[in-house]
């Protein structure tokens, strides 16, 4: 008896925000019940069809998730073999967000469907295989991969009470930031919709018209990588009662919590105050 041989073909898809499409599967799949992966499925097999692998996979996306997306490069591709002794061949695709409203088309293949960053997504029950190609998707997607200075954009995010927002990344609190992915002819708008959209994404606060530039920050990375954050103090556009979720918090001068901060943030963060001190 001969052994059963799949391609598998997915889209690791990013949106102008800079987050990535994540799908958690069905408890009534055979593999992997349970867990989040990315949109994909086995290679339909035509007549003829030149960039079969490109298609398949957006067809997959549609048929999943009700999105329509553009290839934008090849990632990566991994095997293995299933309990019964078929092989899996999976190749990843990096691909763009164009249009349409998430939607789950059938519940007995995915469950749950969302937008996550790549620091949500290594949180989230899951294969390492599958974190590891949401990893080589966001550097590929920020440049690093090809040796490009990455650029992101962080928000000092200030309420009626001069409290700022804090987003929790494990132990530590951080300002809201992503990168920069949507780029335009005016940079400086590119940059600040990019903020608007990860705030909004990430907790639901709309940020009122008029952001101030506040620093630049410039640090190297690992291997010698550069990384550039345009900071930018921002106001809430409409407030509500009880704003704050197991994800994000608010903190005033004097309850700012120091020591659960790199310590990048809190020098910011203490110049962002003495600037913001001197404009009253």
């Amino acid at each position: 008896m001969s052994e059963k041989f799949t391609v598998v073909t997915v889209g690791l898809i990013y949106n102008t925000a800079g987050d990535f499409l994540i799908t958690k599967r069905s408890l009534e799949e055979q593999t992997y019940p349970g867990l989040y992966s990315f949109p994909g499925g086995k290679l339909k097999y035509q007549t003829v069809e030149f960039a079969s692998l490109e298609k398949n996979v957006i067809r997959e996306v549609m048929e999943e998730t009700n999105i329509e997306i553009e290839i934008i490069d090849y990632l990566q591709s991994y095997s293995f073999s299933k309990e019964n002794g078929d092989k899996v061949v999976v190749m990843a695709f990096l691909a763009k967000y164009l249009s349409g409203d998430l939607a789950i088309q059938n519940i007995n293949e995915i469950t749950e469907v969302s937008w996550k960053s790549i620091n949500e997504i290594e949180k989230l029950s899951s294969l390492e295989n599958i974190k590891k190609l949401y990893r080589s998707a966001a550097q590929k997607l920020a440049g690093e991969i090809k040796g490009i200075s990455q650029l992101h954009v962080a928000g000092l995010v200030i309420n009626s009470k001069n409290e700022f927002l804090l987003i929790k990344n494990g132990s530590e609190f951080t300002f809201p930031q992503t990168v920069v992915t949507l780029i335009n002819d005016d940079l400086w708008e590119a940059l600040e919709k990019n903020l608007r959209l990860k705030i909004l994404s990430e907790t639901q606060i709309e940020i009122a018209d008029g952001m101030i530039p506040f620093t630049d920050e410039a640090f190297i990375g690992k291997n010698g990588f550069q990384n550039i954050i345009q900071f930018y103090i921002c106001k809430v556009a409409t407030e509500q009662e009880n704003q704050e979720s197991e994800n994000f918090i608010w903190k005033d001068f004097a309850d700012f919590p120091k020591e659960q901060m790199k310590e990048l943030d809190y020098q910011v963060f203490m110049k962002a105050r003495k600037f913001i001190e001197e404009l009253k």
